[in-house]
């Protein structure tokens, strides 16, 4: 069976010093609409490769506070699996 998520987020983008940051939040759903918790999601830097690695709360739910502006690519795998749900 395969499973579809829809990734849902919202990346604040600033154009200010280096030194800006933003908060990227977001949710984590399959085609249904239901939440998938604990699904692994990576925060990676287009430019560097740099990542940071959250988890979904029981809600779908995750947020990145405070990563440096610039333009981010958000890869979301299920726990068990490190194939990407969506990119």
């Amino acid at each position: 069976m395969r499973t579809f998520c829809v990734l849902s987020f919202l990346a604040v983008l600033l154009t200010a010093t280096p030194s800006a940051a933003a908060t990227i939040r977001g949710t984590v759903s399959d085609t249904t609409g239901a939440a998938l918790p604990s699904a692994r999601v990576v925060l990676r830097d287009i430019a560097t490769g740099q990542e940071i690695v959250s988890e979904t709360d029981a809600q779908g739910g995750y947020k990145f506070d405070a990563p440096a502006v610039g333009s981010y690519l958000v890869i979301v795998t299920r726990s068990a699996s490190r194939k990407p749900l969506e990119q």
